[in-house]
């Protein structure tokens, strides 16, 4: 009997302590009738506020701030096309001090130019022999001098050159041929 007096006295003071709580509610103007959770044996007591805490870390880390925004610009693409790296001439060999032109290509058109055209700069030096550089249309064909050639336009080492759709060819003038005759050398397009 002693355990049911302990557990009769153990109800006795719980239920005192639920009144004294009540008591402490009502004077602090909390609604008795909201029910008083006590969590289930074995299980761990989450509160509200904690159980916020979790879904906000959790969208938080679903939901990342964007702290820094960059814009990429449009690059246009080259409208400058080689056709080949290693031109062709249309002359075998030349006498040395001699004078004349020569055109260059690729078997076909040297380069092209994609629509609607467009600006580029040449550069180059030219070896000894060789007087200037022209392109012309790879349709028309070449005349006694580059500046005859229909269509041509005399293109200067960093000067800016404006062409138009379409592909070309070179023609270079030469004068007084070096006894090594003409050197080779490279020509570059930049935009």
């Amino acid at each position: 009997m002693t355990n049911e007096t302990s557990d009769v006295e153990d109800v006795s003071r719980l239920e005192e302590t639920i009144r004294q709580q009540r008591r402490i509610l009502a004077s602090r103007g909390v609604d008795e009738r909201i029910p008083i959770r006590l969590r289930a044996p074995g299980r761990p007591f989450v509160s509200p506020l904690v159980a916020i805490l979790i879904i906000v870390a959790i969208v938080g880390v679903v939901a990342a701030v964007i702290v820094i925004s960059q814009s990429f610009p449009a690059i246009p693409p080259s409208v400058f096309h080689a056709n080949c790296s290693g031109l062709s001439s249309s002359i075998a060999t030349v006498p040395v001090g001699g004078s004349g032109d020569v055109e260059f290509n690729c078997g076909s058109a040297a380069f092209s130019v994609g629509a609607p055209g467009g600006t580029a700069t040449p550069a180059f030096a030219l070896p000894g022999g060789y007087v200037d550089v022209w392109v012309f249309p790879s349709s028309n064909l070449l005349e006694s001098t580059c500046a005859l050639t229909s269509g041509g336009t005399n293109i200067t080492s960093k000067g800016t050159t404006t062409l138009g759709a379409g592909t070309y060819n070179y023609c270079l003038d030469y004068a007084n041929v070096p006894a090594i005759g003409l050197a080779a050398f490279v020509l570059t397009w930049s935009q």
